[in-house]
């Protein structure tokens, strides 16, 4: 790996961006050698992990054929992602199942637009045994239980499934890093010029975002590749360039406790809309429940906030759908960031003044299902530049066994909290029965990728230590007490971890008081 003490290094590609595109992308060129040797390849990430931005709160869909137009790049992109996910998961030992979907509607026009979504689909589709189909409510309630009465009609999509987007993009980039890509977190590209036909200067600061003071850094590049998400904008800003123009909406969400999915086999859409696919009901990768996200237009793309109103009206659009939710085990809410653009469609494509720079702008969804297939689109161009002889790796799995482990009675483990606390089999975290060799194991792989954990997020996402019911009430301590030891970093130095918000804690309290009411007018 590169020694990032050094005020200017020398790269052959530069990728700005951290989230699962940009993670997908450094995967991808780790495997590939140029005339028998390994590409200099940078990721830069202004926040201080993998996943920080849109990757992080996003449904974790892998979309069907269906879902974006077969005469668009996203049409394209996606159905070539979807079946790359079914590899790539088992791949990176990422948590994915293949649940298949289905799309409601409870309108006439609504039955028109799944006749619209099967044709395209059947126009789309790589895999004629994953073709969408337009079914009966009889047929419908036969493959899922406990969906309304009221729908006239569904599109049953066998090729939908559900991945962890966090846990699958740390899996890409700390692959990518292990393989010799050297990571660059807090960091954030403040200047871009030209200085060759093929070499490109980046000026990078402290993006405030670490409680280290790193110094400003210059380095230089023959390719730059904007993955920057929300934030591509800007970026292409800082090359004097305006390829696309932004369009931001934000989604919310409400999670449900773990094993709250047991009865749902399917993810549950309604009838995509001109504000994008509706509200959904689904099953995550762990069994939570999760229903959202609503649409909302939006000027700032760093506003994550969540409204009551908000939340409100996702739980009132998820009853339609599944009437009987089980809303006394909802846990907490988040909200993240499509970055659209004008047009609606992908844009990936060369500066118009460098061939070197590379935009990717509006990778909304279905992002996360087309990333392994934009990765590829990407690399390519990439190679077609660099050009020689280029040899690609065994892709071989190297991550650390993960995935979904059924939970025991409390009463069977809770000594195990009470191990010493360098004891491997003392529980950290008692919702998730998350033991310290688990955490101790996402530790060695971060560093073994030259990564610092700074807060307790970044261990959250890959080891589910405070996703629990309590949110991180009695594990905090702990936590903060094993970043301390493993990264010599104080607690009051680590990243605070996210909380539900006060608007969560009031939509909750206004449904307790309605509850309550109901109950007395009985």
């Amino acid at each position: 790996m590169s020694n990032t003490n050094q005020r200017t290094q020398q790269y052959d590609v530069a990728i700005i961006g951290g989230g699962i595109i940009g993670a997908s992308i450094a995967y991808l060129l780790s495997h590939r050698r140029r005339n028998g040797n390994r590409l200099r390849v940078v990721l830069i990430e202004k926040t201080d992990d993998f996943a920080g931005g849109a990757t992080r709160a996003n449904s974790g869909i892998v979309h069907g054929a269906y879902a974006a137009s077969h005469t668009s790049l996203k049409g394209q992109l996606m159905a070539r992602g979807n079946i790359l996910w079914r590899s790539w998961a088992e791949r990176l030992s990422v948590p994915y199942s293949k649940t298949g979907g289905l799309v409601l509607a409870f309108t006439k026009a609504q039955e028109a637009v799944l006749e619209a979504l099967e044709h395209n689909g059947s126009a789309n589709t790589l895999d004629a045994q994953c073709m969408a189909e337009v079914i009966t409510p009889g047929q419908l309630h036969t493959l899922q239980n406990g969906l309304s009465e009221t729908v006239r009609a569904a599109l049953h999509a066998p090729d939908v499934a559900i991945l962890s987007p966090y846990e699958a993009c740390i899996a890409l980039g700390q692959d990518a890093g292990r393989r010799g890509v050297t990571l660059m977190m807090n960091r954030k590209v403040v200047s871009m010029e030209t200085a060759g036909p093929d070499n490109m200067i980046l000026q990078l600061e402290n993006s405030g975002n670490s409680t280290d003071k790193l110094p400003d850094q210059e380095l230089q590049a023959n390719i730059v590749i904007n993955a920057a998400g929300y934030g591509a904008a800007a970026v292409a800003a800082l090359a004097g360039e305006a390829p696309f123009i932004p369009r931001y909406r934000r989604g919310q969400y409400i999670l449900f406790q773990r094993g709250s999915a047991k009865n749902l086999r399917h993810v549950v859409f309604q009838a995509p809309g001109p504000e994008g696919k509706g509200i959904l009901v689904t099953p995550t990768t762990w069994g939570n429940l999760m229903i959202g996200p609503n649409a909302e237009a939006i000027d700032d793309p760093e506003d994550t906030s969540t409204t009551t109103e908000g939340l409100q009206e996702i739980l009132r659009k998820a009853f339609l759908s599944v009437p009987d939710l089980p809303v006394g085990r909802m846990m907490r809410d988040f909200a993240g960031i499509r970055p659209g653009i004008e047009g609606g469609d992908f844009y990936i494509d060369h500066s118009s003044r460098n061939a070197g720079l590379i935009h990717l702008g509006g990778i909304d969804s279905p992002g996360l299902t087309s990333a392994p297939a934009i990765a590829e689109m990407v690399v390519d161009k990439v190679l077609k530049i660099t050009g020689g002889e280029i040899t690609e790796l065994v892709m071989e799995p190297r991550r650390w066994p993960t995935g979904p482990v059924d939970l025991q009675p409390m009463q069977k483990v809770a000594s195990d909290t009470n191990l010493d606390e360098d004891d491997s089999q003392r529980i950290v975290c008692r919702c998730e029965q998350v033991r310290k060799e688990t955490i101790d194991a996402a530790c060695r792989a971060a560093k073994d990728a030259g990564l610092i954990l700074r807060g307790r997020d970044s261990l959250k996402r890959r080891t589910r230590a405070g996703m629990g019911a309590c949110q991180g009430q009695f594990c905090t301590p702990r936590v903060e007490s094993i970043l301390q030891k493993q990264f010599n970093i104080s607690p009051e130095e680590q990243v605070p971890g996210r909380k539900p918000s006060p608007e969560f804690r009031e939509f909750l309290r206004q449904m307790e008081t309605g509850q309550k009411d109901h109950h007395d007018k009985e």
